[in-house]
């Protein structure tokens, strides 16, 4: 699809193995699916309102389709470009580039492992492969069987990968596999038919949990979702419900809710449902409201409801968790792959106009930190005094956020994916923060508010809390003068939120602060410098 009217479009001289695009078409309103010639229709704001921004990013390679996305270890977002046989990386400013992995791969669902590699199938090759964050092919296993036809890929924190063989005529079973870090490759039996064998993920309990399209229980073939041990070795199918002579379901992707369940799309456009399974195999399912459509992917969203894409419809559909509606958004055409952004925005791909789309969910105030595979991300943040900081808790298995300086400011518990903790940052410091679970850290630097400039002879105001401290906490605040190596005392142990600074030469200023325990046995490190200039 070509740039709409009024986008910038701009190629940067790379290596000829990527290709490199900003493209930007930034609507204030839900905007329509593109029109032939390349144009784009904006609808108007007053028959929307209150609909999110969505920005849109042209994917620069010829005949791009993408497809599945996810948030990487490096603070980008990573998709499989299926008819072009590239693995794409977009930065939260929307710049994307491209990596040739090879000829006829097809690559289809992408994750990112623990050894902080994006892990991706390649559906038509009968492999798995792996890009580093430079776009680095650094490996390639095939999956065992003939015709094995891998979909989706998951990754779960002792550093294994599993993906879903969906199987095919030429190799009648359905199967799942895994690639050890050592490179050993087990594969294990779901049941010996195609059943086409799609999404696969790591529940709230845990446990793997397969999506079979056409999925085999007691001689019928409803579609199953199929509750997997961590080892392979115990398979439980749970058929979708239908009465005798009833459409197939054709169950497809599936995510961990934040209820504890496992949530589940269908291609079947007819019923147009989602559906969610309990760890006890207990099936429930949600009609959506609006034009038929298959559900294409589905996912937890930032603001905690389920986020539904519907490739037939061009739209996508927002659900609370009990399944009750919330809003539709019209997209551009065949959204697929969605996610939560390291931006706390929600991406999503557009396979037939061959975008990457952003809608922007942010909240002003708050900044936002994933904990997935390879650990949080991005595990150093700097944030201005005062802000929020989110959480999102999305890695297999139990996580916690918990602080790391001895002040005993916060501490999540251990929750299960997918869960969120926030904390407002009164105070300026560096503030270290550490998963008991898996031994990821990471920090929050907090910077002091003061003026970018002022003159001498003039005292400008530096703060470095928003609030009073607690009982038994106190601020130190230190300067750097113009041209000195050496930081300066300037408050130590003070109650006040703030001091006025009165310069005495011009140059450039730096100050930081620290919170910390009156009698010094637990303390934040220094923030981040603030520099003020000063003429």
């Amino acid at each position: 699809m070509a740039p709409g009217p009024g986008s910038i479009v701009r190629f940067r001289s790379r290596p000829p193995r990527r290709l490199v695009l900003s493209a930007l078409v930034a609507l204030s309103a839900v905007v329509s699916a593109g029109l032939p010639g390349g144009t784009v229709a904006v609808a108007d704001p007053e028959s929307a309102p209150g609909a999110p921004r969505i920005d849109y990013f042209f994917v620069p390679s010829l005949h791009s389709r993408p497809w599945r996305i996810t948030p990487g270890p490096d603070g980008n977002l990573w998709f499989t470009d299926t008819n072009s046989d590239l693995i794409g990386l977009i930065t939260p400013s929307g710049e994307i580039t491209e990596y040739s992995i090879g000829d006829g791969k097809h690559p289809y669902d992408i994750v990112a492992g623990r050894d902080g590699n994006l892990w991706f199938t390649e559906n038509l090759n009968n492999k798995v492969g792996a890009v580093d964050t430079d776009g680095n092919l650094v490996h390639e296993y095939y999956a065992p069987g003939v015709d094995a036809r891998p979909t989706g890929i998951t990754a779960v924190t002792n550093g294994d990968v599993w993906w879903v063989n969906g199987g095919s005529g030429l190799d009648p079973e359905t199967t799942v596999s895994r690639v050890r870090p050592d490179g050993t490759v087990l594969t294990y039996m779901l049941y010996p038919c195609a059943c086409f064998g799609i999404g696969i993920t790591v529940g709230p309990d845990g446990r793997l949990w397969v999506v079979e399209e056409l999925g085999v229980y007691e001689g019928d073939s409803p579609g199953t979702i199929d509750r997997v041990s961590l080892n392979g070795k115990k398979v439980v199918r749970f058929p979708i419900p239908a009465p005798p002579f009833t459409e197939q379901h054709l169950p497809a992707w599936n995510a961990p809710g934040p209820d504890g369940r496992v949530w589940f799309t269908e291609l079947n456009l007819n019923l147009h449902q989602v559906g969610a399974v309990t760890r006890g195999g207990t099936v429930t399912e949600y009609q959506l409201p609006g034009s038929d459509s298959n559900t294409g992917s589905i996912t937890t969203g930032i603001d905690g409801r389920l986020w539904v894409t519907e490739p037939d419809a061009n739209r996508i559909t927002i659900l609370e968790p009990d399944g009750s509606f919330v809003r539709s958004i019209d997209v551009h055409q065949q959204p697929m792959g969605i996610t939560i952004g390291p931006d706390g925005n929600m991406w999503f791909t557009n396979g037939l106009s061959g975008e990457i789309g952003r809608i922007q969910t942010a909240e002003p105030g708050v900044e936002y930190v994933l904990n997935i595979v390879p650990g949080f991300v991005p595990a150093e943040r700097t944030v201005s005094l005062g802000t929020t900081v989110k959480w999102v808790l999305e890695g297999p298995g139990l996580h916690e956020v918990q602080d790391a300086t001895g002040l005993s400011l916060y501490d999540s518990g251990p929750r299960p994916p997918v869960s969120f903790m926030s904390h407002a940052f009164t105070s300026a410091g560096t503030y270290r923060y550490v998963d008991p679970t898996t031994g990821d850290s990471g920090s929050i630097g907090v910077l002091v508010f003061a003026p970018a400039r002022d003159r001498i002879g003039s005292d400008f105001r530096v703060e470095w809390a928003t609030a009073d401290p607690d009982p038994g906490l106190v601020f130190d605040a230190q300067y750097l003068p113009p041209g000195s190596s050496s930081w300066l005392t300037w408050k130590s142990g003070a109650t006040e939120t703030g001091g006025d600074f009165l310069p005495t030469a011009g140059g450039t200023y730096e100050f930081r602060s620290r919170l910390r325990m009156e009698d010094g046995t637990a303390k934040a490190e220094w923030s981040p410098p603030r520099a003020v200039i000063v003429s």
